[in-house]
């Protein structure tokens, strides 16, 4: 069959590279590699696709109206009004990182009345929170590491293949 056929761009035919990678195969070794870079390729998407989702619905519950006229808040209000505001928050931005720090820092400075200690400890937390998320990308990571490794194994057995064809090749010319 032809693709866009009018300007003769690709033909996947049964000698087409696309087709030879992405079609099914009788051979275990190919249908392994190609079966396991599928499923590494997916599993990645979907993972990253998540987290955008995330990151998304974190950065519209940020938007919200406590949250944005709280730097106007520090320095007309006390922190205990500021605390009883935030406790109105609703639930689903109650549960975002940046909520969490924002209102750890303010209990901390109510606690301690020390800047200085309330800085050092929202730095301590927030290299705490970067670890956390940075963390949470180590399987994308070693998906990124392993598929070099797939594509040297797929080279190594279309290689040895090519070898295996080869001598065949010679044999039968070699008979005529």
């Amino acid at each position: 069959t032809f693709v866009f056929q009018k300007y003769n761009v690709a033909y996947l035919g049964h000698d087409n590279f696309l087709y030879r990678r992405l079609m099914p195969t009788d051979e275990w070794p190919q249908l392994l590699l190609q079966t396991l870079t599928f499923y590494i390729f997916v599993w990645s998407c979907i993972d990253l696709l998540w987290k955008a989702l995330r990151n998304i619905r974190i950065s519209r519950c940020l938007g919200n109206a406590v949250l944005s006229q709280l730097p106007i808040s520090v320095r007309s209000k006390s922190i205990d009004a500021i605390l009883q505001e935030l406790a109105q928050v609703p639930d689903a931005i109650r549960h975002t990182i940046a909520f969490m720090r924002i209102l750890s820092l303010l209990q901390h400075i109510q606690s301690t009345r020390d800047l200085q200690r309330s800085h050092e400890f929202f730095k301590h937390q927030t290299s705490i929170d970067s670890d956390t998320a940075q963390s949470g990308y180590t399987l994308i990571k070693i998906f990124i590491w392993e598929m070099p490794i797939l594509g040297f194994l797929g080279t190594v057995i279309g290689i040895s293949d090519a070898v295996g064809n080869f001598s065949g090749f010679l044999r039968n010319n070699k008979k005529k």
